[in-house]
């Protein structure tokens, strides 16, 4: 596996210094908005909480770009509606230029920038249309630095484990919950665009679910930071490797037991929650107190059912862990359920 030092090589964003007009939020968001609101009641502790998420998603919207082009913003994701289906992908490819992850990019991303009309004859260069990066086992790994995983470093083995990796870089600290939850709608649409032709194909055999997890600080929402990860894809052999990978970066999934529906560490949310015993000792966490928000959804649908029993499981585990945490599921309600975290911590989930 190559080690990689992420941040070297840094290219220049060339976007206009003019800020866009203010976008039109996703409509999504007054679901989420609607669904914290009624989940606000459920005591006292857990409806301050909720009071906090409430803010942070009717924050002011951010007019311009991010404070620096190497940082993804909400401006550069609506531009890519307007463009071709993968720019999406060219805009991560970018962005990963940017932070020093060129040959990440250039494994995992670049074959996927070719249309499928181009599949069935060779571009200028000889290069077909490949969805290998999604479920190959034979492509180069990497280990990208990550200092709020347990060890320290991340391993890339796939496309969505190199889109994890150029977005823990790229997406800016210290936004408001409502710009976190915005970049993730946006992200979810370009994504289901970029990838429906090879994801349709494979429903009967895996469904791609994208995680948002932002921790916050109570004393000040804005004192934040946000992972996105993705449910472990690709074939069987590569499946087991990412999952062990998983085990490996959060000890607290060797606790959790299989409901037999798929195994543990398939899920999104043990990409992301990963990082909330080290996010919960970090700056954000001086307060003694972390708010973890989190929201999972499918990439091609849209839906977001809230965690499964597995997740529900893993959540009450590290609530006990952690003590000081609060995890809070911003999925709709459906069936809603309270579940008791500790008498330090709660977990609403639906």
């Amino acid at each position: 596996m190559r080690v990689y030092q992420a941040g070297q090589n840094p290219l220049r964003d060339n976007r206009s210094p003019f800020p866009p007009p203010l976008p039109i939020p996703p409509v999504e968001l007054d679901s989420y908005l609607q669904n914290a609101r009624d989940q606000r009641g459920a005591n006292s502790r857990i409806g301050r909480r909720w009071q906090i998420l409430i803010n942070g998603l009717n924050a002011p919207r951010n007019r311009g770009t991010a404070a620096h082009p190497r940082y993804l913003d909400i401006a550069a994701l609506e531009d890519c509606y307007n463009l071709n289906d993968k720019s999406v992908i060219a805009l991560l490819i970018s962005k990963a230029s940017s932070w020093g992850l060129n040959q990440i990019a250039a494994v995992y991303l670049q074959p996927l920038m070719y249309s499928r009309k181009s599949a069935k004859r060779a571009n200028a260069r000889g290069e077909l249309e490949d969805y290998s990066p999604l479920t190959s086992v034979t492509l180069t790994a990497f280990a990208v630095p990550m200092e709020t995983l347990s060890d320290k470093k991340y391993p890339v083995r796939s496309f969505f484990s190199a889109v994890h990796a150029i977005l823990y870089y790229c997406l800016p600290h210290n936004q408001s919950l409502r710009e976190y939850t915005e970049i993730l709608t946006h992200l979810r649409n370009l994504l289901a665009r970029a990838l429906r032709p090879y994801l349709s194909e494979q429903m009967g055999l895996f469904r791609v679910k994208i995680s948002l997890l932002v921790c916050l600080s109570p004393a000040n929402s804005r004192d934040s930071r946000a992972i996105i990860g993705f449910s472990a894809v690709g074939k069987k052999q590569l499946k087991s490797i990412i999952i062990q990978d998983r085990m490996e970066h959060l000890r607290a999934l060797q606790d959790v037991r299989s409901n037999g529906t798929w195994p543990v560490g398939n899920c999104a949310e043990d990409e992301t929650f990963a990082h909330i015993p080290e996010l919960c000792s970090s700056p954000i966490g001086q307060s003694r107190d972390v708010i973890a928000a989190f929201l999972t959804v499918d990439i091609l649908e849209g839906n977001s059912n809230g965690p499964c029993q597995q997740c529900r499981d893993l959540i009450n585990i590290l609530l006990r862990q952690l003590r000081t945490a609060t995890i809070l599921s911003l999925a709709v309600k459906r069936n809603r359920r309270e579940v008791e975290g500790s008498e330090y911590s709660s977990i609403t989930i639906n």
